[in-house]
């Protein structure tokens, strides 16, 4: 039972456990690391137990001219791994440093925000990667909308995960490390191409809208038809099955419908990308699939994918559509499935 008592012992256990705090500074205060330092030199005089701080800076050359500024990456927030007991007695002696407002746990505690170690190295990762000479800007919270979370892949910010965001002005990608929902930390010079979606946004209704986005779908369609025809994918094909491939590969949908789309995206993605090792793997799945699928169009889209991509289960794809050619009002969906399998069969068989 959750009493009064309960939460004061549970607080108590709070405040004594070492963590990674955010900790905040006033607007335009400089040289945020220098007051831990002068705290740390302190302590060290007087026997008192140190602390692990964490506050980075990156070159930025856009303040004018040719000289550039050291500034803090995070801005005016730095984190501190010690207890809140340890930060409170500290904040005696350094009170311009600032907790975050404490946050409402379910069972009516409350607690300072804190990052996990996992969080922390994430936020390390990116940390380490404007070490360089690299620009950086802030985005403006009312501005942007929350989407994927992501995970890079190359480049100087591989092993990051960040979240996908879009401007209402513009549909061009951004990629921001966001911390709950107080802090995003842009993460700039990151191709489309270079993230793979981990985890799709839980915002709005069309969660798994992608999967059924004509575009992306009819697109690579296309491409698996040409590439049967010609015996190899072109440039452009391959990029576009490679980047739909990085992207959304490694998704979970938790239907068994919407896993039958996904599984017949991903079998075009990597046939037209050549990626024969995950192809194998997701025909296995799909074959799988297969027997615990009963909804026809999706039967039908798994089996005609896996007739496109391999030119096995020919017959029960072909049975699969032969009720809807004798349909008198045939949904679009039902229509452009038979039009792509047939497109599929003239390529293999001529």
């Amino acid at each position: 039972m959750n009493t009064p008592e309960s939460r004061h012992t549970q607080e108590a256990c709070n405040r004594a456990k070492v963590r990674w705090y955010v900790l905040t500074l006033p607007y335009c205060h400089r040289g945020p690391a220098r007051g831990l330092e002068e705290e740390l030199a302190w302590r060290r005089s007087h026997g008192e137990p140190e602390f692990e701080y964490f506050a980075p800076l990156y070159s930025d050359a856009s303040c004018g001219g040719t000289k550039n500024a050291r500034r803090a990456l995070y801005f005016n927030y730095v984190f501190v791994h010690a207890s809140e007991a340890e930060i409170m007695r500290m904040k005696t002696r350094r009170p311009l440093f600032n907790f975050l407002r404490r946050v409402t746990e379910a069972d009516g505690g409350t607690h300072f925000p804190y990052l996990t170690d996992e969080a922390m190295a994430n936020l390390r990762l990116v940390a380490e990667a404007y070490s360089g000479r690299l620009p950086a800007y802030v985005p403006q919270p009312g501005m942007l909308r929350r989407g994927d979370r992501v995970r890079i892949v190359g480049g100087r910010f591989d092993g990051v995960e960040a979240t996908l965001l879009r401007t209402p002005s513009s549909s061009r990608d951004e990629l921001a490390v966001c911390v709950d929902n107080w802090m995003c930390v842009p993460v700039v010079h990151v191709a489309p191409g270079h993230y793979e979606i981990i985890e799709l946004s839980a915002e709005g209704k069309a969660r798994y809208s992608v999967l059924d986005n004509e575009r992306t779908t009819a697109r690579l369609r296309s491409a698996l038809v040409c590439s049967l025809s010609r015996g190899a994918a072109d440039s452009a094909d391959v990029e576009l099955a490679t980047e739909t491939a990085m992207r959304y590969g490694r998704i979970s949908p938790p239907s068994k419908v919407l896993k039958c789309k996904h599984a017949a995206l991903m079998l075009q993605a990597y046939a037209v990308a050549g990626d024969r090792l995950r192809l194998g793997d997701t025909v296995r799945s799909a074959e799988l699939l297969l027997r615990e699928v009963d909804a026809e169009q999706s039967r039908a889209l798994l089996l005609a994918s896996l007739y496109g991509t391999t030119q096995s289960h020919r017959e029960e794809a072909l049975a699969a559509v032969r009720p809807w050619r004798s349909e008198p009002n045939l949904k679009k969906n039902k229509r452009m499935l038979i039009e792509w399998l047939d497109a599929i069969e003239n390529a293999i068989n001529n």
